[in-house]
């Protein structure tokens, strides 16, 4: 039996720090949600979305095959 503790790898440790970082990245989000109003919590879900998709009838469409997602020329 081994005394020495194993040194993490490269992999698990950058695993672990994804982990560490979305569980604190959703406790933020869920924190901010909670004090918003209804209408706040709509907005502060929806933005999102409209700025990373192009959609027909969305604003700030654009008709073109190959649209990044995103805002574009920004």
């Amino acid at each position: 039996m081994s005394l020495t503790k194993e040194k993490p790898n490269d992999a698990e440790t950058l695993f672990y720090n994804r982990q560490a970082f979305k569980r604190f990245n959703q406790f933020k989000i869920d924190r901010t949600l909670s004090t918003l109003s209804e209408i706040d919590r709509l907005i502060f879900t929806t933005v999102p979305r409209l700025l990373h998709v192009n959609q027909e009838g969305l604003p700030g469409y654009v008709d073109e095959k190959n649209v990044p997602c995103g805002i574009m020329n920004f």
